[in-house]
């Protein structure tokens, strides 16, 4: 019987272990009232190559306004935001170091990635900027996909510049985006379901960017190389990665709504 017993395969178990999974995500609005403060600096992760990783679905309809997804603004020399447009498109802000030329890009998309009528279903987004060269460059991925994207007057941040970003202790907000008055600008901030926020210290690469986007499944990126925040909004505001836990600003609310 010992034999027998040796031979069969029993999953090990560990204590405390928690399984994978995603039963909840982040509901914003338009409001002005209500956003996420993540507690968190953003200063040296900007000042590096790094990466986003999100899952948004908007409400439906056209948005009337552009909509601040999440970001920091000290003042108008220092910021990073993304927004989605009034068009359906998605729209980088970084400046830095300064707000001439060398220290601005403002790189969109070049086509909707959410129109009326067809925002019924998430989508995962994951912004990457790379600081490899000697500016600073920028990919958009739709679902695991890189999209085109144009920057604005052709103008980008050099990496000299963005390694001298100055958030000045501000610290970054989800759902909206915190600034150096001492107030938050949640006034339009994004009109829809956030969930499984991540923000990494490195480029993400093409085949990791499709990894995290799994077929349209997320999964449990905890193991992740160069993991630096992440928010699951499992009813919680709890930051798995250990950085820095958010707390609520206004009053947030979870939908049962998830990718």
């Amino acid at each position: 019987m010992l034999g027998l017993g040796n031979s069969i395969s029993t999953p090990p178990y560990v204590e405390g272990a928690v399984p994978y999974s995603n039963t909840k995500s982040l509901d914003g609005d338009l409001s002005g009232n209500n956003g996420v403060n993540t507690n968190y600096d953003p200063q040296t992760l900007l000042r590096g190559s790094h990466s986003f990783s999100l899952w948004i679905k908007p409400d439906d309809g056209v948005p009337s306004v552009a909509q601040n997804i999440f970001g920091v603004q000290a003042g108008s020399s220092n910021l990073a935001y993304l927004i989605m447009g009034t068009t359906g498109q998605l729209t980088m802000w970084f400046y830095s170091n300064g707000n001439g030329f060398g220290n601005i890009s403002i790189p969109s998309t070049n086509s909707a990635v959410f129109t009326d009528g067809a925002q019924s279903d998430f989508k995962h987004i994951a912004v990457v900027q790379d600081y490899s060269g000697s500016d600073v460059e920028i990919t958009f991925y739709v679902n695991g996909s890189a999209v085109g994207h144009s920057y604005l007057g052709n103008l980008k941040v050099t990496v000299a510049n963005a390694n001298q970003f100055d958030s000045s202790g501000i610290e970054m907000a989800i759902e909206g985006y915190s600034q150096n008055t001492g107030t938050w600008n949640l006034v339009n901030g994004f009109d829809g379901l956030i969930d499984e926020f991540a923000a990494f210290t490195k480029a993400l690469s093409a085949s990791e960017v499709s990894d995290i986007y799994n077929s349209g499944t997320p999964k449990d990126e905890s193991g992740h190389d160069g993991l630096e925040l992440y928010y699951r909004f499992e009813d919680d505001l709890t930051d798995t990665a250990g950085t820095s836990n958010g707390s609520a600003v206004g009053t947030v609310t979870f939908s049962s709504t998830t990718p």
